[in-house]
């Protein structure tokens, strides 16, 4: 009895988080292979003018975590996330009503800024834990059981029916059921364990080199230009396959639920491995499924590539996210690297789509994916490097 509840002791954060980060922060980007189809066909737009509508939220989620990522040290996280969800249900329920383009992208504004105020505080939240990689390895478990739900059984159906207005509601009821969940996060994190690399910006004296915040927060910039142009394409690859948004709907969800995998292998690993085997094995993996993805001649490949994609999806985040965490245990480079998150998602559906339209297909994605991967490879051990290295920074001064 007391394992059992020691089990759900250790979730109790990472749901809390989950609700903050991918529940509420990341939900326009997770729901970009709906939100890009519906909005074609139900406001009749272009795809320039459907793809911007979503650059402009995505990059006001990037800014405001962005604005608050150097305050993160003193603000109160639970109050903040409350906010912030908040501040997204009313603008996601808003959007339901709206047709007029220049209307709607203000209303969208008003879900992102709701949206990036979340997600600071659950990075935050995260960034103090005793194992950062660890916590959001759980909270990947969290979120993969999740987005199934929220694919196969909200906005799959929901898009299907009534086009953006159906993926805009579905988003609304998702943030009415994430509010409750973000009360789980601490009121602010009062004791912070932090390693002999994070100790002077824990105090306040920020001495970890320029490079190693810019590298640390590249990664993670990287890593989702290259996801985002894979993953905003997903919908449109599977209608030239023959697929429906139905199926897709279900073929992502299930993908995301086996993703559960990914998140316990990582929790797996992190006991066991410092070095960089978990990189390799994330980034090499996650190229050979852009692969498998972008060069589909049938639905059958497209599939197996989205399948295992989700495993390896939920294993490689951890490991990325780690190297910001664990160099400010405040959380402000891992806010940091949230806001840079989300502007690769807002770059990486713009530059594949000028892929798409000089090669005339998907494969160039692929390729360059495999060039990304491995450039953030390099960047990575870079970090771990130092990270690794136990030795008190000498470098001057910087600030995140």
């Amino acid at each position: 009895m007391s394992s059992f509840k020691g089990v759900i002791e250790s979730f109790k954060l990472p749901l809390g988080a989950y609700a903050a980060i991918w529940g509420c922060g990341f939900i326009s980007m997770n729901s970009m292979p709906f939100m890009l189809e519906s909005t074609v066909s139900g406001l009749g737009l272009n795809v320039e003018k459907a793809g911007l509508l979503g650059t402009i939220e995505l990059l006001v989620v990037a800014a405001t975590t962005l604005i608050l990522a150097p305050k993160m040290k003193s603000l109160p996280r639970r109050n903040l996330a409350i906010l912030g969800v908040s501040l997204a249900l009313i603008g996601h329920a808003l959007s339901v009503f709206v047709s007029d383009y220049w209307a709607l992208a203000a209303v969208r504004s008003i879900a992102g800024i709701g949206a990036g105020v979340a997600m600071a505080a659950g990075q935050a939240c995260i960034a103090a834990t005793e194992s950062p990689a660890k916590t959001t390895a759980r909270m990947m478990i969290i979120f993969a059981i999740a987005v199934y739900v929220l694919f196969d059984h909200v906005l799959g159906p929901l898009s299907g029916q009534w086009a953006q207005q159906g993926v805009y509601g579905g988003q609304a009821l998702w943030m009415f059921l994430m509010l409750p969940l973000v009360f789980l996060l601490p009121k602010q994190s009062d004791h912070i364990e932090d390693t002999d690399i994070a100790a002077s910006a824990a105090t306040g004296d920020f001495k970890v080199p320029m490079y190693i915040i810019v590298l640390s927060i590249g990664v993670v910039l990287l890593y989702t230009i290259a996801d985002a142009s894979v993953w905003s394409f997903t919908g449109i690859i599977a209608t030239d396959l023959g697929m429906s948004n139905s199926l897709l709907g279900k073929v992502l969800g299930v993908s995301l639920l086996i993703g559960a995998i990914g998140g316990y292998l990582a929790t797996w690993v992190e006991t066991r491995y410092s070095s960089g085997f978990p990189y390799v094995v994330a980034l090499v993996l996650s190229a050979c499924c852009a692969l498998m993805i972008t060069s589909a001649f049938n639905s059958n490949i497209f599939i197996s590539g989205i399948m295992l994609y989700g495993v390896v999806y939920t294993f490689a985040i951890p490991f990325l996210y780690k190297l910001s965490a664990e160099l400010d245990r405040h959380g402000r480079i891992i806010v940091a690297a949230s806001g840079s998150a989300l502007v690769g998602a807002a770059i990486g559906p713009s530059y594949s789509a000028l892929m798409v339209s000089t090669w005339q297909g998907y494969e160039l994605i692929g390729y360059i994916y495999c060039g990304i991967a491995f450039t953030i490879l390099m960047m990575s051990l870079t970090v771990l490097g130092y990270i690794n290295s136990g030795k008190e920074p000498t470098d001057s001064p910087a600030s995140a």
